[in-house]
């Protein structure tokens, strides 16, 4: 089909010169189609950066979805599988991921004052595995604080807080202290 041609030439040239560097006619001749035909698809870039993690997000969502299936069939625990399978999902589609989340493939950051600062913190007290638990709980919380701002519910900060704590409870209280 003429529509996944297109996105699949946008996701290979937004993966190599980013959504800002690639034009539509670039997409139209990498997919072997009329400019016009892409905005027979789609009338902008955006929609097209939209199809492509709407397909992002439905491979991840299958293959989540099917390990945690196999799991439960099995009698086993569905959601460590989930959320490994996760893991996996995502790093098979790295580039894709990077280019959506990231802008580009290329452009991943390493340098995080906040996820060093809260690593620094677990160490200082003990924790064994600082920098993962760290990731995870800067990861989960602010997943958390985007979706209350995108349903524009931030009003309700000691919600948010009454969420948040018990969570971030698990995951510290998991750890056994190193004194």
């Amino acid at each position: 089909m003429r529509r996944d041609a297109v996105i699949d030439a946008a996701r290979e040239l937004f993966i190599q010169h980013g959504q800002s560097g690639t034009s539509v006619d670039a997409i139209a001749k990498r997919a072997g189609v009329a400019k016009g035909t892409v905005y027979l698809y789609f009338p902008s870039k955006e929609h097209i950066v939209d199809a492509i993690e709407t397909q992002f997000n439905a491979r991840v969502l299958d293959r989540v979805q099917a390990a945690a299936r196999g799991f439960a069939e099995a009698g086993a625990d569905a959601i460590t599988a989930w959320c490994v399978e996760l893991a996996h999902a995502y790093l098979d589609q790295l580039d894709t991921h990077d280019m959506l989340f990231y802008g580009r493939a290329t452009s991943r950051e390493t340098d995080n004052p906040l996820l060093d600062d809260l690593a620094a913190l677990l160490a200082a007290q003990g924790y064994p595995t600082p920098d993962p638990t760290a990731a995870f709980l800067l990861g989960g919380a602010t997943l958390i604080i985007d979706r209350a701002i995108a349903t524009g519910d931030t009003t309700r900060r000691e919600e948010l807080t009454q969420t948040l704590t018990p969570l971030i409870r698990v995951v510290i209280e998991g750890h056994e202290v190193v004194s």
